[in-house]
């Protein structure tokens, strides 16, 4: 793995890892709501289930992380390469599975996959946008996080990609439900 690769890798799995936080801590609170207003037993051994898969996530890119950091430092002596933006990666991954998922659909093939794909590109975008950081008006913001590099006319772009996707998601949901009608049914429209 070059360079480039293991900085890529850690930008990615450190945004993980603050989203997973971020996670925990929306866990938290809902929970903390939810236990005051005497919840049922059900609602919380999903809770514990949910608890403990962020968990595990969490834990397995921490350990990935520190794996790439041990790497880079290895590898790090004299780095000329440039710098790696988050927003980058994510953006143009997710154009390129936006593209794919475009492809599949006019095609008519995988079109389960394509409805994947398109999800998948919305949470990328979604999550370059993302600038929320879970805080009540007591708290300070989650100290750590990835600071974006995003200026407004780009955000304005990325909304625009997120609204197309999403009207070509909603599309492709819509094929779904009309060709899950039966032949009858369809001829009565």
């Amino acid at each position: 793995m070059d360079l480039v690769l293991y900085k890529e890798a850690i930008t990615l799995y450190l945004k993980s890892l603050e989203i997973l936080s971020k996670s925990m801590k929306m866990t938290s609170l809902w929970w903390f709501n939810q236990h005051t207003n005497n919840t049922s037993t059900s609602n919380s051994l999903r809770l514990n289930l949910l608890v403990q898969w962020i968990r595990e996530r969490f834990n397995e890119c921490l350990t990935k992380a520190e794996y790439i950091k041990v790497k880079l430092v290895e590898n790090d002596l004299n780095d000329h390469t440039e710098d790696i933006f988050l927003e980058k990666l994510l953006y143009d991954r997710a154009l390129e599975i936006s593209k794919n998922a475009a492809k599949m659909e006019l095609t008519g093939t995988n079109l389960n996959s394509c409805e994947l794909s398109y999800a998948t590109a919305l949470w990328m975008l979604e999550v370059i946008i993302d600038d929320d950081t879970l805080q009540s008006e007591n708290e300070e913001p989650i100290q750590g996080g990835i600071e974006s590099s995003l200026a407004e006319d780009d955000r304005i772009i990325i909304k625009k990609y997120i609204e197309s996707i999403s009207g070509r998601l909603k599309a492709l949901r819509s094929k779904f439900n009309i060709n899950t009608i039966t032949p009858v049914e369809k001829h009565l429209i």
